[in-house]
């Protein structure tokens, strides 16, 4: 089973006079945690919902492991930014709701959901209707949610950005431990460079219109990482330099 996700040649447009994508390039290997950073309005978003299957290429080819995607994959989990989570199902529910629709109201199907629940640090909450959780614990349940029908690849739309600093560390820890221990090939949309900086073992940036990838640097060290790890000023460097190229200075917090 491949894990590797790729879009090959992808072209993508909402106006005929300015295409978002035209030729577009990208490959993400097998168990790597790659972070996706770039200007707002640039595709992260269009693309992640390119390889959810939830829109359709113009032309080109997305696709995960050897397999095209031209809908919806079991094998692709997705995560926004908001948990959405179903206001009238507890959390139990709204992670059962990620299953195989055969797995659901199952001895097997119920053993996942605690599992998962466990897995998140929720195991005492499955009970727990969304206006009961706090923010974190809602993200926590949505993550459960994405990873409930075991995911080749997990898509990650900026999914801490509406969280407290403890509470954003706590899941980017998270992340990374039921990723490894999945081995499941994670892409990252975020517009934070620190975040970037902490999880991925590869920071890619999108810029340009049409976007293209303008940058793709490897991240030195085990995540997750500090920010002052050794190694990482002249990464900064050259991400901060890749999202605002027309800036002589960067300012200071800018990406943050």
């Amino acid at each position: 089973m491949s894990r590797r996700l790729r879009l090959e040649r992808v072209r993508k447009s909402y106006s005929a006079a300015q295409p978002l994508f035209a030729g577009l390039d990208l490959e993400v290997e097998a168990g790597a945690v790659v972070a996706l950073l770039g200007a707002s309005g640039c595709g992260k978003s269009t693309l992640v919902r390119l390889v959810a299957g939830l829109e359709r290429v113009d032309a080109g080819v997305v696709r995960v492991g050897e397999t095209r995607v031209e809908g919806p994959l079991r094998q692709v989990g997705l995560m926004f930014q908001e948990p959405r989570l179903l206001p009238w199902l507890d959390a139990a529910a709204n992670v059962a709701f990620g299953l195989d629709e055969a797995l659901q109201r199952t001895a097997d199907g119920e053993r996942r959901v605690q599992e998962l629940l466990a897995a998140v640090g929720l195991g005492a909450a499955g009970a727990l209707l969304p206006h009961q959780l706090s923010g974190g614990m809602a993200q926590r349940v949505a993550l459960a949610r994405a990873l409930a029908r075991a995911p080749e690849v997990l898509l990650l739309d900026e999914p801490f950005g509406a969280v407290d600093a403890i509470t954003r560390t706590g899941l980017q820890h998270l992340l990374l431990e039921v990723a490894a221990r999945a081995r499941t090939t994670v892409l990252l949309v975020t517009h934070d460079v620190e975040e970037a900086l902490r999880v991925a073992g590869r920071v890619l940036v999108l810029g340009g219109r049409p976007a293209q990838v303008v940058l793709d640097e490897a991240v030195p060290g085990a995540a997750p990482r500090p920010p002052d790890r050794t190694g990482l000023g002249e990464v900064r460097r050259r991400a901060l330099a890749a999202l605002a190229p027309d800036l002589d200075t960067v300012p200071a917090g800018f990406g943050v």
